[in-house]
């Protein structure tokens, strides 16, 4: 379990200072919330900033883990963690396949 994890701010409302004071030589982040102040901030004072494609799909979700593993040097743990991935994508569609569906409705709401 992680414990005593330093607070540098929140989602678009982060701290550049709170980030410098823990030195980092790497800053992962979401293009989402690329921020472009902060972000030239860190790289003018020389840390390296990578900002991941977000994921709208399981096969972004396992390109982004690719990607993370060759940055972070962990590219054995790329081949389990996708495998893992894969092996639940298989038992949810098989899950999937065994429910009923209700048929949809059109529903509409008025506020007066």
């Amino acid at each position: 379990m992680v414990e005593n994890i330093q607070t540098v701010g929140y989602i678009r409302q982060f701290n550049p200072e709170g980030i410098f004071s823990l030195v980092p030589s790497l800053v992962l982040g979401p293009e989402g919330l690329n921020l472009p102040t902060i972000v030239d901030q860190l790289e003018n004072a020389m840390v390296k900033v990578q900002l991941i494609p977000e994921s709208s799909s399981c096969d972004d979700t396992k390109s982004n883990i690719v990607y993370l593993g060759a940055n972070l040097d962990a590219t054995s743990e790329v081949v389990e963690l996708i495998a893992i991935l894969e092996s639940d994508l298989i038992l949810l569609d098989k899950d999937l396949k065994t429910k009923t569906y209700l048929p949809k409705k059109k529903v509409m709401m008025i506020y007066v």
